[in-house]
């Protein structure tokens, strides 16, 4: 009887595992996506600017890209740097 439960066990995590790294491969890919266009919108802003584009962040969040910021994030586009 354990053996059995155990066997359903493991082939439910086996389902759930499978699921999760399929959602973690398609959030990923969303993710580049995103990352690309607000990359694409800076870039046009800086361009307009003649050099740095500027935008307004408050409370954590760009009022341009209408997204939360880290300092990573601005690292990775060379913002603040």
């Amino acid at each position: 009887m354990i053996a059995a439960e155990k066997k359903e066990i493991e082939e439910q995590f086996a389902g759930k595992k499978k699921a999760w790294e399929a959602a973690t491969t398609e959030r990923r890919g969303i993710a580049e996506e995103n990352s690309r266009g607000s990359a694409g919108l800076y870039d046009t802003d800086r361009q307009k600017a003649s050099g740095t584009a500027l935008a307004q962040v408050r409370d954590g969040q760009c009022k341009a890209l209408r997204i939360a910021g880290t300092a990573a994030y601005g690292a990775t586009f060379g913002i603040g740097h």
